[in-house]
């Protein structure tokens, strides 16, 4: 691993900080979302500007079902765009997304049970670097789906680790316009 300066582009910021957000879907089917402003200052010093490096998402979905479930699936969507209440969608339909997964929750058996996953996503090379994102917000879905059966209620949990970065300005202009 480089210096910290070299690292964080003089910010010293090498610990990194969570930020908590929680999302609930409120029935069955139905995608909820929600904007995280970043509380970042826009100011330039020395042609440098301040910008959020994602370093890790640590996240538990859980669901609790009103009727015997036969299968079932959630999608977590982090995204520089809102996709309101739409089931969010990956690869070329949404080339904005910074992290997706869409996959089954582990059921057990009966009515009225509840099913939790956790995930912890390492977003950073093998150099120390995450992925830096220069917008005012992100944007952090959730939705689940089921068969046989309907959720009484949904919730995505998710820690994102972050840390500050400078960039050179023409690199967060570059930024700013591909996100």
């Amino acid at each position: 691993m480089g210096s910290v300066k070299a690292l964080t582009g003089g910010t010293n910021d090498v610990n990194p900080q969570p930020l908590r957000v929680r999302v609930t879907q409120a029935s069955n089917n139905n995608a909820a979302s929600i904007a995280v402003p970043i509380p970042v200052q826009r100011l330039t010093t020395g042609g440098r500007a301040q910008v959020l490096e994602i370093l890790k998402i640590v996240y538990d979905c859980s669901a609790t079902s009103s009727a015997a479930i036969t299968s079932a699936r959630y999608t977590v969507c982090l995204s520089s765009r809102s996709q309101n209440t739409t089931t969010p969608s990956y690869g070329n339909a949404d080339p904005y997304t910074i992290y997706y997964a869409s996959r089954p929750f582990s059921l057990d058996s009966g009515p009225g049970f509840a099913v939790v996953d956790t995930r912890e996503i390492e977003m950073t090379d093998g150099a120390g670097h995450g992925i830096l994102y220069g917008q005012d917000t992100l944007y952090l879905q959730y939705s689940s789906s089921s068969s046989g059966g309907t959720w009484a209620s949904g919730t995505l949990n998710c820690n994102i680790y972050y840390r500050w970065k400078n960039v050179g300005f023409s690199e967060y202009v570059g930024m700013v316009t591909a996100q």
